[in-house]
């Protein structure tokens, strides 16, 4: 999955690749299973994705928090990204579209307190 995922993806794939569990360190020296979400794999060179239709309501229909994840196998490193700000913003303006940029952007925080990162 993960040589299909990285090298022959297409931005038009958006079901779900995996599903992850954080786990907690506790005193006894265990590691204990919490809190688990859902990711979506992308190679690292996608700028953007769309999702309208079937595709937004997979999007946003999620019971468990998801992501998306870039990886880049020359790296060997992924970048974890949440769609909880999509979420919101699609739920709070009725889109029928969105479109997921990655990178810095130039336009203001959707949300009060929101800060941008590159």
């Amino acid at each position: 999955m993960y040589r299909d995922c990285c090298r022959g993806h297409t931005t038009e794939d958006i079901g779900l690749d995996a599903i992850a569990t954080l786990l907690r360190l506790d005193n006894d020296g265990n590691l204990y299973a919490e809190d688990s979400f859902v990711v979506q794999l992308k190679a690292d060179f996608v700028t953007s994705i769309q999702y309208q239709d079937h595709e937004l309501e997979l999007l946003i229909g999620q019971t468990q928090p998801m992501s998306i994840a870039l990886v880049s196998l020359d790296k060997s490193q992924i970048s974890l990204y949440s769609t909880l700000f999509v979420n919101h913003a699609v739920l709070s303006l009725h889109a029928k579209k969105v479109a997921i940029r990655f990178g810095s952007s130039n336009l203001a925080p959707f949300f009060r307190g929101q800060k941008w990162l590159p």
